[in-house]
């Protein structure tokens, strides 16, 4: 495969489109391909004079990418330039360019219609989800539902009515790996179905990506350039724009927390949407405010902790979600029994001490109460399950972030040994930072060395944006079933990887 990665800080849109696309083609001349570019995905910093869009259209038409073409409004960005230097940008105008071109499909035997057939599903799919898509995905679902004779004879009508919408026949390959980016416009129940829906759709697909830089509402912050070539499509639409990659391209994505636990484990026994108002120990017997527990934490804090505290504050880590259970076989029935025997204490207990979290900002409020952001935790205690909500203290630190980086490299090594085909070095990764985790870990250098020293000639590219869209803790495309969430203040990063699966 051929990874093209540069970007280019020319004042001038048009001039950093034109030297984009120059190291493009020399890229392709220096790899004797004659072939456009399979997708590509362009990266918009500090360019107020001109939209989103138009640097995406242009991009795609001029690398051959025909609509596969992905553009996004982001905080900052780093890799290398078009001088083959690698370079870092932050506010000031720059563009950066990730283009994939995968090797040409081998003919072999004379099934001339199934080799077109593979050629075709072999393609990049681009497309955006809003909330008018979301009304046509319904529509589909009431007519699968409708044909449907037999309840519970085949699949659910909601994960076929979205391969329809995307275009994945049901004979064909089935994509793993997924590039999401995400516009902050959009509302949580949009974001909320895309990603259920995806991982119901495609569960072995590994969903990478971000959340857009946070613009005017007047400004277009994603762009699909098969999308920019309809006439009738909203241009200021918010929804999750995305990628189905090619079969035989797979994303193994990898999330690392650059922050430390602080004081035991805690549960949230009361809230309300964003609002937390009580909360309490592990093996306390009433809860209390949760500002009053905040306090008590610190209190119990080493003098390194307090310190860190006092500069950066707390963050919140909620529990992850389960992981993914299509076809339903962890369903423990004493009644009418189960395929799998359901888990001992011992084993809970153990998977609760290794569990995956999702850190959240929370400010303090004059009731006693906090405010946590992005996550909307409904009603605790719920209707049904337990009636408290696990979560864990953390608070940001530069050493155990980079151990906590060497620990998840070791981590991603050992399950690469578990993939069932053939597998090289990855030929490139994008790394997705947030911005407190770059201004508290100094965390674009530390990604770098760290992947550097690991994959010494793959190119990195670091993008700053506003969340990160990735599965908890270590996910290999095609191999691993687990749900899609919106991470915050961690280092997502994302390794393509070229492994040709056997035909089907």
């Amino acid at each position: 495969p051929i990874f093209c990665s540069a970007l280019s800080s020319q004042g001038d849109w048009r001039a950093a489109v034109a030297e984009l696309v120059a190291e493009a083609t020399y890229q392709l001349q220096r790899h004797n391909s004659h072939r456009p570019w399979d997708f590509a995905v362009v990266n918009v910093s500090g360019h107020d004079d001109v939209s989103v869009a138009d640097v995406t259209t242009t991009l795609d038409r001029c690398l051959g990418t025909d609509g596969a073409c992905l553009g996004a409004a982001v905080n900052g960005c780093s890799g290398p330039g078009t001088d083959h230097q690698r370079h870092r940008y932050s506010g000031g105008p720059v563009i950066q360019l990730v283009a994939v071109q995968l090797p040409a499909p081998r003919h072999q035997g004379r099934d001339w219609g199934n080799e077109l057939r593979r050629a075709a599903c072999n393609t990049a799919k681009p497309f955006f989800v809003g909330q008018a898509e979301l009304q046509r995905i319904s529509g589909l679902v009431c007519q699968l539902q409708g044909r449907t004779r037999v309840q519970g004879a085949q699949e659910s009508a909601l994960p076929r009515a979205w391969r329809q919408f995307l275009g994945v026949a049901d004979n064909d390959d089935r994509p793993h790996d997924i590039l999401l980016f995400i516009d902050p416009l959009a509302s949580k129940y949009v974001v909320g179905s895309v990603l259920s829906a995806l991982d119901l759709a495609f569960p072995t697909a590994v969903k990478c990506g971000g959340v857009c830089a946070d613009l005017l509402p007047s400004r277009k912050r994603v762009s699909v350039a098969a999308r920019e070539q309809q006439n009738d499509a909203d241009p200021l639409a918010a929804g999750v724009a995305g990628l189905l990659l090619p079969p035989d391209m797979s994303i193994h994505s990898m999330v690392s927390m650059g922050s430390c636990r602080v004081g035991p484990e805690l549960r949230v026994t009361q809230a309300d949407g964003q609002i937390i108002k009580q909360m309490q120990f592990d093996d306390d017997k009433e809860a209390h405010p949760a500002v009053e527990m905040l306090q008590e934490v610190s209190k119990q804090a080493t003098p390194l902790q307090q310190l860190l505290i006092e500069r950066s504050g707390f963050l919140l880590g909620l529990e992850a979600p389960k992981p993914l259970d299509p076809e339903k076989s962890k369903v423990y029935d004493d009644v009418w029994g189960s395929s799998e025997r359901a888990p001992s204490y011992t084993a809970l207990r153990r998977q609760a001490n290794s569990c995956d979290w999702l850190l959240r900002s929370l400010e303090p409020l004059p009731g006693g109460s906090v405010v946590i952001r992005r996550d909307n935790l409904k009603r605790v205690p719920p209707r049904v399950g337990p009636a408290w909500l696990r979560c864990q203290l953390h608070v940001f630190n530069e050493r155990k972030g980079k151990q906590e980086l060497e620990l998840m490299l070791q981590r991603y090594m050992g399950a690469r040994m578990t993939i069932p085909v053939p597998v090289g070095a990855p030929f490139g990764a994008v790394v997705f930072t947030c911005h407190s985790w770059c201004a508290n870990n100094d965390g674009e250098e530390v990604a770098v060395a760290e992947l550097s020293r690991a994959f010494s000639a793959v190119p990195v590219v670091t993008v700053n944006c506003c969340g990160e869209v990735a599965m908890p803790g270590i996910a290999l495309g095609g191999v691993d079933q687990k749900r899609t969430t919106v991470q915050g203040h961690t280092a997502t990063c994302c390794f393509f990887s070229y492994e040709r699966r056997p035909k089907k």
